[in-house]
């Protein structure tokens, strides 16, 4: 009975860490701040930690179009600087990415150039 007691212990201990963890980070940001230059920001519904935020970090950073990306947790917000500037990645390819990772978007703003 007691081994079974434990072993119960070994199974949940590393989910309360996690979450613990996540608990710990949201509100926090992943990269650099973004003060001016970012083409593109994503509302991400569910983006509550950095853990969450580092799935979509990893999945933007891979395509061939962005440069640059920074994840801000308290906003929900994924900010996106592209290679060119007369190439932004398409709305439809955006959402896509985002809901592969598991989440929804809920709002793509691209910002003009002047």
């Amino acid at each position: 009975m007691k081994k079974s007691i434990v072993s119960k212990y070994i199974l949940i201990l590393p989910v309360i860490l996690l979450l613990s963890l996540c608990f710990i980070t949201s509100g926090s940001a992943i990269g650099n701040p973004p003060v001016t230059g970012y083409d593109t920001v994503v509302r991400v519904k569910g983006l509550i930690c950095s853990i969450c935020g580092a799935g979509l970090k990893k999945k933007f950073k891979n395509h061939f179009l962005v440069k640059k990306i920074y994840i801000d947790i308290k906003t929900q917000n994924v900010y996106l600087k592209h290679v060119r500037d007369d190439t932004l990645i398409k709305s439809d390819e955006i959402k896509k990415m985002v809901e592969d990772s598991g989440y929804e978007v809920s709002l793509i703003k691209y910002n003009k150039k002047s």
